[in-house]
């Protein structure tokens, strides 16, 4: 009978769409788990990041006295960011940058710098002073000159350090193995965020 094998056919029709139609939901709904899993895995891991640099720093500040102590701080957060170069200071009553981790083995064209160890922040240049004006990272990944101590960079990224939204120091890494990804960044961010209070209660009780 034509018009029963018709409706046979039809409904194999029917049962092929709908059978298509739930893999295609199903198929959807996996990729959509499988991203979601992805950038829940993704963002544990920038948290485990940020967690042992933090506790690095951490036992470098419970383990070091003096000027040691920025000295061991900068090198504990120059290894977590595979930098060759940088800088960690505290501004002053004057409005000036205090570097008590200037040394030739962390600064390029060491010979060139003021025996103060210090620059104003009138000194920075404009996308620095425009970054820290806006109390905003300054990243550059190519060449920088910077009016800091006459150095040249492959790259650098400057974070202001803020206490109560006030600027109190200032964190540069330079020289990064590649570039400055937007992990690096963020993770900078949280860094500088966890280094300034403490940093400011070292400075406080040196005063």
């Amino acid at each position: 009978d034509i018009s029963a094998r018709q409706k046979a056919e039809n409904a194999l029709i029917k049962q092929q769409t709908q059978l298509e139609e739930l893999v295609g939901r199903r198929t959807s709904e996996l990729e959509k788990e499988i991203l979601q899993k992805k950038e829940t895995e993704e963002a544990l891991r920038r948290q485990q990041k940020v967690i042992s640099a933090n506790n690095r720093i951490a036992r470098v500040f419970l383990t070091s006295r003096g000027n040691l102590l920025w000295d061991n701080v900068l090198k504990a957060v120059l290894d977590v960011f595979k930098c060759r170069s940088g800088l960690l200071g505290y501004t002053d009553n004057e409005g000036r940058f205090i570097f008590p981790t200037l040394n030739p083995h962390t600064w390029p064209n060491f010979k060139a710098i003021d025996e103060t160890h210090s620059v104003s922040i009138e000194d920075l240049n404009g996308p620095v002073k425009k970054n820290f004006d806006d109390k905003k990272i300054y990243v550059e990944n190519g060449p920088v000159e910077l009016f800091i101590f006459d150095a040249s960079l492959e790259n650098a990224a400057m974070a202001p350090l803020l206490v109560d939204n006030r600027l109190s120091g200032l964190l540069c890494l330079a020289n990064k193995e590649g570039s400055f990804v937007k992990d690096d960044i963020a993770l900078i961010k949280q860094v500088a965020e966890f280094i300034a209070p403490i940093m400011n209660i070292f400075i406080e009780r040196e005063e």
